[in-house]
């Protein structure tokens, strides 16, 4: 009984310690045929923040494919993923969809500490991040654009 209570009052401390959720969240919008680029960016400044990296991918009905990438290293993660839309959005603007869909174009990346990171330091990997995309020519935001397609409408 006294170990089981040990047990329990461990397990409370380590998830009193655990990360919150994203200390820095952004957006990055790329153009049809740059996923290629992206990617070989991601690896570029996960090599350069000192961070073991992996991704994947996993492909949705009608062929769209859900792309992620993570950076973990100095107990914090860095996280990649396409946005996924509800199939709702103008249909004018941002194409028929019947039903969620990963956006090929928009990408949301955050940091956050890992088991007894700062948060602190998660927020500044991730603003050295989003300097370094801004940096690459891609386009990024604080907010998530309607689609890609929308942002890439209004940019210059």
């Amino acid at each position: 009984m006294k170990a089981s209570i040990l047990v329990v009052m461990c397990v409370v401390a380590l998830m009193a310690c655990a990360s919150n959720g994203a200390a820095f969240q952004f957006y990055v919008v790329i153009k049809p045929g740059e996923t290629e680029r992206f990617f070989h960016t991601i690896a570029e400044i996960a090599k350069d923040e000192d961070l073991e990296t992996a991704s994947s991918q996993t492909r949705f009905s009608e062929g769209k494919i859900l792309r992620v990438a993570e950076g973990r290293g100095h107990r914090q993660k860095l996280w990649i993923q396409n946005v996924v839309l509800g199939g709702n959005e103008d249909p004018n603007v941002c194409g028929v969809h019947h039903g969620p869909y990963p956006d090929p174009l928009v990408f949301w990346v955050f940091a956050e500490p890992r088991l007894f990171g700062s948060r602190v330091a998660a927020v500044e990997l991730g603003e050295r991040v989003l300097r370094k995309f801004q940096k690459a020519g891609f386009g990024v935001l604080r907010k998530a654009p309607t689609c890609g397609a929308a942002f890439l409408r209004k940019a210059p």
